[in-house]
């Protein structure tokens, strides 16, 4: 039974999903120069812990922890979740 359950918890895209964030992880900690400890330090979380969420492929990173990551990368929750980047200048007022 625990199997058909771990099933039913996948959704479609999960994988493809769960890459790109870790593609995120990886790009955003190089771009401030950080080391994974530094980022590990920063989200409050063990330096192994932090490592499966950014190079295990099937390794979750709990939603707990997006408004930290969000707070201490400068980047939006909505970046982390995937939303394609909008540039405020761009937007207009409709009426």
């Amino acid at each position: 039974a625990p199997s058909a359950v771990r099933k039913i918890m996948k959704f479609e895209g999960e994988a493809e999903f769960n890459a790109a964030f870790q593609r995120r992880l990886k790009e955003t900690r190089a771009e401030r120069g950080w080391t994974h400890a530094q980022l590990a330090t920063g989200l409050q979380l063990k330096l192994e812990t932090y490592k499966k969420y950014e190079n295990r492929l099937g390794s979750t990173f709990p939603i707990h922890l997006l408004p930290r990551l969000a707070l201490i990368t400068d980047k939006p929750v909505a970046y982390w979740l995937g939303a394609p980047s909008v540039n405020p200048s761009k937007l207009r007022i409709v009426r």
